[in-house]
């Protein structure tokens, strides 16, 4: 493998095996220039020719809390945050301890107490389970969606390079659709209209003349506004080694070209920076030998982001899988306890100090009845009373308090406590997941919380943290957008030093139709039971409107980024930004 530094084109003929973008580590001082951590990724085009692509991570993602082999230990184990089920444990091994030595006697059979334990647990890990499966579920979707990758030859031999044609090649390997879990560091990814992005891809070409593409990142940063990315090489057509072939044509073309073309890219190190990033093209064109040309975020489409208002939109993948940006800034999924349960938690330490507190008196209380009314003592036990020491309550086997190890302050001590079992009610945990069960099930068929233009239902994820809806006071946020819909309609405007329009009464006496650009569709707007291009005329006595008037809103018309699509739909970069066009299209 050459060094980075070598021009690519010099010496063709000592590349010997086929590759194509080929990613490895490299320590060389012009990579460093565009990393961030200890390593940078480096990524060469040559004649669509595939190399293995280092040991970099696969593109599939999990955000599920266990796996088929961890999930019963870690789960029950996490089962004993609740301080009812550590007190239940106890309970079980002091019983089992009681009834299998010679200790202290055990007034109870440990195994009713071990069934109703093992009951309990095993419903908590079984709503655990169901939620993470659903994890599980909503990672293979993901991960089976389909994408477009460009196919390549891994039987190329010498022969075939000497006749190397790239539009045969195209044209027999072409678009292959795979999963988004096999896209690998180094693919040539086509992303279609209205199709999500599989992974952190730089722009090469799209469809639009300019070299724009057009991205939507709502399922990253909840901004439904559009965001502009673009080519790099569209942008420098004269870079290219194959000029006579147009790549603002046909999507076969421009593989064409991309396949004719060699060129090397240097990213930096995966980080989780969402607006910074850091890399470099260099592509050897028949014009001017080789040249480097700089990337930035504004060239890179993010795992997650929609593409909207461009037909295709060719891009090198250089991040994958857990390396990618989103997944990056995401965390690991906790597993949380509720606010109810930390409430359970501390009640219980008061109920479990008042059971401690009952039965040391209990204990007490049986020394100063032994000591009253027996007085012969023999061995650290009473004699005079057979009844007494064959009580059943305490010792239900009719043995007596000699047989065991401890003394009987201890003995009987332990003995009530096991008695006095169920001052924690075991059921306590048992009805709080059904409840939550149940809670889960209502919100998931709230028609209140269904949104009916994305056929988009509510979704409890974890059932045991769904009453904390319930808890929320106050809500923090950035801006309007995260609060309402997100739309904005063009109401009153100022020219001059005249108003032009009305503001309704209220929001429930709304008398103009609104110019909603949240389904990007224009609606006339009337305000007050006149058309807006109506009003500006009576405001102007029916005069021929002012030429600061038509400057406003050919201004509104032209001085703006909004694209239309093919229904008619108005796609911006913000919803105000459409309202203001809207506008300007309602006066004319």
């Amino acid at each position: 493998m050459e060094k980075l530094s070598q021009p690519f084109l010099d010496h063709p003929q000592e590349v010997k095996e086929p590759y194509r973008l080929v990613v490895h580590e490299d320590d060389h001082e012009e990579c460093r220039k565009v990393r961030s951590g200890p390593e940078a990724r480096l990524m060469r085009l040559h004649k669509g020719r595939l190399e293995p692509a280092g040991s970099y991570c696969g593109n599939a993602i999990s955000t599920a809390k266990y796996t088929w082999y961890n999930f019963l230990p870690v789960s029950i184990f996490r089962q004993f945050r609740r301080l009812g089920n550590q007190y239940f444990l106890l309970q079980c091994v002091v019983m089992v301890l009681g009834e299998y030595t010679r200790l202290y006697p055990s007034p109870l059979k440990s195994w009713s107490q071990i069934a109703v334990l093992s009951f309990v647990l095993g419903l908590s890990v079984l709503f655990e389970a169901r939620d993470d499966l659903f994890r599980h579920k909503k990672d293979r979707e993901v991960n089976k969606s389909p994408c477009q990758r460009v196919g390549f030859d891994y039987t190329i031999n010498d022969e075939d390079e000497r006749a190397w044609d790239p539009k045969n090649y195209i044209e027999k390997w072409g678009v292959a659709t795979v999963e988004w879990s096999e896209i690998r560091v180094a693919d040539l990814v086509v992303v279609f209209k209205d199709e999500q992005v599989a992974a952190d891809l730089v722009v090469l070409a799209t469809s639009d003349d300019n070299g724009l593409a057009y991205v939507e990142t709502s399922n990253i940063d909840g901004e439904t506004n559009l965001k502009i990315r673009s080519s790099v090489l569209q942008s420098n057509p004269n870079e290219m080694k194959a000029p006579d072939i147009d790549l603002n044509g046909d999507l076969n073309d421009t593989l064409t070209a991309l396949a004719d073309t060699e060129m090397t890219a240097t990213v930096e190190t995966p980080n989780p920076s969402l607006d910074k990033f850091t890399a470099r093209l260099d592509i050897a064109s028949l014009s001017s030998g080789r040249r480097s040309l700089g990337l930035s975020r504004e060239n890179l489409l993010i795992r997650g982001s929609v593409v909207r208002n461009t037909s295709w939109m060719v891009g090198l993948c250089v991040y994958t899988g857990n390396d990618s940006k989103i997944m990056q800034n995401a965390t690991e999924t906790p597993s949380k306890l509720s606010n109810i349960d930390k409430i359970l938690n501390q009640t219980l330490y008061i109920i479990v100090f008042a059971q401690t507190v009952l039965v040391t008196g209990m204990d007490l209380a049986s020394l100063v009845w032994k000591h009253t009314h027996l007085s012969t003592k023999h061995d650290g036990g009473y004699q005079g009373n057979e009844d007494y020491v064959s009580a059943w309550y305490l010792l239900p086997d009719g043995s007596s308090e000699r047989t065991y190890v401890f003394p009987s302050w201890l003995a009987n001590w332990l003995a009530f406590f096991i008695l006095f079992n169920n001052f924690v009610p075991i059921n306590l945990y048992v009805i709080l997941d059904f409840v939550n069960m149940l809670q889960a099930i209502m919100i998931n068929n709230d028609l209140k919380m269904y949104h009916e233009d994305t056929d988009t239902p509510a979704t409890c994820r974890s059932t045991n943290l769904c009453q904390e809806l319930g808890q929320v006071q106050h809500i923090f946020s950035d801006k309007t957008g995260t609060l309402t819909q997100n739309k904005m309609v063009f109401r009153m405007c100022a020219i001059g030093e005249e108003l032009y329009g009305t503001m309704p009464e209220s929001p429930s006496t709304d008398r103009s139709r609104k110019v909603e650009m949240g389904a990007g569709r224009l609606s006339e707007t009337r305000i007050g039971g006149a058309s807006f291009r109506k009003i500006l005329l009576m405001n102007q006595e029916k005069k021929e409107v002012p030429r600061v008037i038509e400057d406003f809103f050919v201004c509104l018309s032209v001085a703006h980024t909004v694209v239309r699509d093919d229904e008619g739909a108005l796609q911006a970069e913000s919803p105000d930004e459409a309202a203001l066009v809207a506008g300007g299209k309602e006066g004319g």
